[in-house]
């Protein structure tokens, strides 16, 4: 028998270089491919749940309405027995009808934080807002005296502001002459105290285009609202158009396009939920929230944030 030597060829344990190379671009193709499609996936569902969200607090608004002759809650109620914002704060009055304060957090918010009884308010006060009256944030009515000014709609680029009349639908009330939200507006706004904010919220009736009037939207660091305690989002006053005013609350968080620049101010624009006076639910940029139209009286108003005609 031939002991003659057959060499056999060596197993191949792995890959080569090129084809791990080749195998790393395939993969970081497809990521390219895929990544886009999954973030759009998730903003999707985001939109979703904060427009599902921002309907269930219109939809414990016009419960609560209809057990109380047919009017909007308090945006905020003070009282010296509140330990924090969310005692005082409309939310709070819908949670018979909502039974879940996981409604009242934007899934676009930073701010999860739970409510924690007697200590902090969490994320609530920074998600979601209901239009107030205008008395609560000016402490007097809506008039040619008292408009709210920005540049964002027709002076792009300008050096006037726009003034125009904001009156929204949730007032403001002090039990005892407590003025926690008040008490802030001759630092922050320029404004009458507690006593002179005070205003009833609106009933279905009065809000003259149930339609187009905005009752609940998603909004950045609105904070209950108009209240003059957080200087970043406090509307522009005709007093005072000059910093730290120049913030929109009303961001729009399902798209957020950043901080564009309006006649010198910059604004946080983006496209977000709202919830109007009769229920239906609309995503709006921030641009069109801040239309401003002539009303029949002659009056130029913020069309979606003016209720009295």
């Amino acid at each position: 028998m031939s002991h003659g030597a057959s060499r056999l060829a060596p197993k191949r344990s792995g890959f080569t270089l090129i084809e791990l190379l080749v195998v790393i671009a395939i993969i970081a193709i497809l990521a390219a491919i895929l990544f886009p499609v999954f973030a759009q996936a998730r903003d999707k569902a985001r939109q979703s749940s904060s427009a599902s969200n921002v309907r269930q607090l219109a939809l414990g608004q016009m419960q609560y309405a209809q057990d109380y002759d047919e009017v909007f809650p308090f945006v905020c109620v003070d009282s010296a027995s509140d330990a924090i914002d969310y005692d005082s704060a409309w939310q709070k009055s819908l949670m018979p009808y909502l039974k879940n304060t996981r409604i009242c957090y934007s899934p676009n918010a930073s701010d999860q934080a739970e409510v924690v009884a007697g200590s902090t308010s969490g994320g609530i006060p920074k998600s979601y807002a209901m239009l107030p009256r205008w008395r609560w944030f000016a402490g007097q009515d809506a008039s040619a005296s008292s408009q709210w000014q920005t540049k964002i709609k027709t002076n792009i680029g300008g050096t006037d502001f726009d003034k125009a009349y904001m009156d929204g639908i949730g007032g403001y009330n002090s039990v005892g002459g407590s003025d926690y939200f008040g008490s802030a507006g001759a630092a922050f706004c320029g404004t009458p105290a507690a006593a002179q904010r005070v205003c009833a919220s609106r009933s279905m009736a009065e809000v003259a285009r149930p339609s187009e009037t905005a009752l609940i939207l998603e909004a950045y660091q609105f904070d209950l609202g108009f209240s003059c305690r957080n200087r970043t989002p406090a509307p522009i006053d005709t007093t005072d158009p000059a910093a730290p005013y120049g913030s929109m609350p009303f961001a729009g968080r399902f798209s957020f396009v950043g901080k564009q620049d309006f006649g010198g101010v910059k604004y946080e624009i983006g496209t977000g939920p709202i919830a109007f006076a009769d229920g239906h639910v609309k995503a709006m940029r921030t641009e069109q929230l801040f239309q401003i139209a002539t009303m029949p009286s002659g009056i130029k108003a913020y069309k979606y944030m003016y209720a009295g005609e």
